[in-house]
């Protein structure tokens, strides 16, 4: 069976969620090479693709080498960028400072913000005038980790205007507790949704579509942010086990499908299941 060179990338990733055996069979099936190292070619669409949640996982994981790879992306806000040369930590219970361990080795590779750094009273005397969502957004970029209690702070005491409550809910690092201070407002959830901000990665993976594009994100997480990613995974395993299975005719069925299939990698994997036989076969 001959696969394009992207269907065959992305199958080779959806196979790590088979046993090494099993996974061997269906390679042979499919003419796949297994033990060849899958590149990590792909995984950086899912940034581009999900934004949002994916940079925060990324950041989360503390990992000096992805750090990297976020400098020299350019998807960080420019506070954020400062945080990372500073070798602040993201991860779970890490402070607004560099942390308890102090702080991350930086790769930075002499990246550098093109803009001097703005004190925190003038960001927010910028906030309070901003008069439109662009110059909200604008202003918001250059936040820093150890701005958000200060500035949760100033909004108890001042109450920030609309637009700038809409761009603060769009960066993706805003502190949960400050969102859910702005209320329940169905126009913050929706700016939530456009932003591409998730509470884990299963609701990218169970409810984004196409599949194909929600395999960059697998093969994405699994380097840089496996701690995350690693309940969903579980997920996909025993659905990829009670599916398809170690069936290579699921597995070319599902290989078929993949390119133009419009659906959930959820569904895609149970379409491939039941139309093949299932685990076992028919």
């Amino acid at each position: 069976m001959n696969l394009g060179a992207a269907t065959a990338h992305a199958v080779r990733c959806l196979l790590e969620l088979l046993d090494g055996p099993a996974a061997a069979r269906v390679g042979e099936r499919l003419r796949l090479d297994l033990a060849e190292p899958v590149e990590r070619r792909g995984g950086w669409r899912a940034v581009q693709q999900h934004r949002g949640s994916v940079l925060h996982w990324l950041l989360e994981s503390d990992q000096p080498e992805v750090n990297r790879q976020l400098l020299r992306s350019g998807y960080l806000p420019r506070g954020l960028q400062r945080d990372v040369l500073a070798g602040v930590r993201f991860g779970p219970g890490a402070g607004p400072g560099a942390g308890a361990d102090g702080p991350l080795p930086v790769l930075d590779g002499g990246i550098r913000p093109e803009h001097p750094e703005e004190p925190l009273p003038d960001l927010l005397a910028a906030l309070y005038g901003a008069g439109k969502l662009s110059r909200a957004r604008t202003v918001v970029a250059g936040l820093r980790r150890a701005h958000w209690p200060e500035l949760a702070q100033a909004d108890r005491l001042r109450p920030l205007p609309g637009y700038v409550r809409w761009a603060l809910v769009e960066r993706f690092d805003c502190p949960d507790e400050l969102r859910q201070s702005f209320g329940d407002n169905p126009r913050y959830r929706h700016r939530l949704r456009e932003a591409g901000i998730r509470t884990d990665p299963r609701q990218l993976l169970w409810t984004g579509a196409p599949a194909r594009d929600l395999v960059p994100l697998l093969e994405l997480g699994r380097w840089g942010f496996p701690e995350r990613l690693a309940p969903a995974e579980r997920e996909l395993r025993e659905l990829v086990r009670a599916e398809v299975g170690g069936n290579p005719e699921a597995w070319a069925v599902l290989a078929q499908l993949l390119p133009d299939f419009v659906g959930t990698l959820p569904q895609l994997i149970s379409t491939a299941g039941a139309i093949a036989g299932g685990p076992g076969g028919g």
